[in-house]
């Protein structure tokens, strides 16, 4: 990622696990509140519909984004996205599904909007697709 981001603090990306302290986290909308602060996110983690990552500063959770499988059709791809489409289109001929990421879920604790926080995670999301 060419673009700089200067923070207070190192976001420290790791893996969800049931036993993580999301009490506290809060970003201002109730729907993406319940998910992480509930079951839902452990039933989206143990079915593998979706693989969730806190984002810490220090031992405060201050983001948290989840990334699902995903396959969209092929026939509803005319190859017109990018060059890169457009040659699989003609020389490989595309599969009936496609394998990609769906991003499921993100937040961003309160405390840390307005920070650009959101604009890294979502650029550290394409980096690592």
């Amino acid at each position: 990622m060419s673009e700089r981001y200067e923070f207070s603090f190192e976001p420290q990306i790791v893996e969800f696990t049931s036993d993580a302290d999301t009490s506290d986290f809060d970003c201002g909308k109730s729907d993406i509140n319940e998910f992480i602060q509930t079951e839902e996110a452990v039933k989206y983690h143990n079915y593998r519909l979706g693989h969730t990552r806190l984002v810490y500063d220090d031992e405060t959770l201050s983001a948290f984004f989840t990334l699902a499988p995903y396959s969209f059709q092929s026939e509803a791809y005319d190859g017109s996205e990018t060059e890169y489409a457009a040659k699989l289109q003609e020389e490989d001929d595309l599969p009936p599904a496609v394998p990609s990421r769906l991003l499921g879920q993100i937040g961003v604790d309160t405390q840390y909007q307005d920070k650009e926080l959101g604009r890294y995670l979502i650029r550290y999301i394409i980096a690592d697709t």
